[in-house]
């Protein structure tokens, strides 16, 4: 996922759902040894699908792994 994926994801979900979604830039998961990418923080991270596919992105695009980060998820 791009930057600007995050970016329209975070805003579709900010204008039409009552998720709450920030990008988070430089995030590096487990099993990433290091390396970084582009994540959406939320509190319902099934709608970061929805929102994906409301923008465009091929199924193959679509962020799917995440990390529980409290009370909320990253999706990345």
């Amino acid at each position: 996922m791009t930057l600007e994926q995050a970016e329209a994801i975070v805003e579709l979900l900010e204008s039409e759902t009552d998720a709450t979604a920030e990008v988070q830039i430089g995030y590096s998961g487990r099993g990433m040894f290091g390396k970084t990418c582009v994540g959406i923080v939320t509190d319902d991270p099934t709608a970061v699908g929805w929102a994906a596919g409301r923008i465009g992105m091929g199924y193959d695009e679509i962020p799917s792994r995440r990390d529980s980060m409290g009370m909320d998820t990253i999706v990345y």
